[in-house]
């Protein structure tokens, strides 16, 4: 199949409202894969960052330790089987900006690309369930049917999405047709290889660097969506 353009952009806040990984980390809680008294040692954290005292980066950098400190053992079955209905219980939770962005790219026949972070057992039923062609994730490593504690998050976006840009079949779409969406200063080096970058509820370094470039800036708020 031939396609008019590319489009890559970040799951977890740029197009799924809150984090696919949270999520999952709850859904392993409440089923008893994980114990409950697990979250003790991440709600100070959690308390903190809603309270506008810490940061998100400290909140999720502490679950992922107790993740990648108690996923060792689990099985990999109940693990998908918990991924497919967090799915389907929470994939509406997305942002409309990015929803009617997918949507209309896709109706226009581009090539849609998510890279994400969180685990590839919920971030491929969810890219899935939104029509997205390909999906990048973290990959826990399996052994006779249970994870290992190794994980191995994706190389870097930009890489990525090089080595997309120069497959055969999209080597002949316009760079103005390739665009990208990123949220925060680590999508940098991503946005500025892309035709059109545009900069989804940035943080304040990538607003920063958006101004200076002349970037576009988007902002979805309730149920409104500035361009800045």
């Amino acid at each position: 199949m031939s396609y008019r353009g590319l489009l890559f952009l970040d799951i977890d806040g740029t197009f799924f409202r809150w984090s696919l990984f949270l999520y999952l980390v709850d859904k392993m809680i409440d089923a008893g894969v994980f114990n409950e008294t697990i979250r003790k040692h991440f709600i100070a954290e959690e308390r903190l960052w809603r309270e506008r005292k810490g940061s998100y980066d400290d909140y999720l950098l502490k679950v992922i330790q107790i993740f990648e400190a108690r996923i060792a053992g689990v099985f990999v079955a109940d693990f998908e089987l918990l991924g497919r209905e967090m799915v389907t219980e929470f994939k509406d939770q997305v942002y409309r900006y990015t929803r009617d962005l997918i949507k209309q790219k896709i109706k226009d026949g581009w090539y849609i690309v998510a890279i994400s972070c969180s685990p590839e057992e919920a971030v491929k039923p969810f890219a899935a369930a939104w029509g997205i062609h390909e999906a990048f994730a973290s990959e826990i490593e399996k052994v006779g049917g249970r994870f290992t504690a190794m994980r191995h998050v994706p190389r870097d976006k930009a890489k990525i999405a090089q080595e997309i840009m120069r497959r055969s079949e999209f080597m002949d779409i316009p760079k103005e047709n390739i665009w990208g969406v990123g949220d925060s200063e680590g999508d940098i080096n991503f946005l500025e290889i892309v035709g059109k970058p545009i900069c989804f509820n940035p943080t304040f370094p990538l607003y920063q660097e958006a101004k200076k470039r002349g970037w576009k800036v988007v902002v979805e708020r309730k149920n409104v969506v500035y361009e800045l």
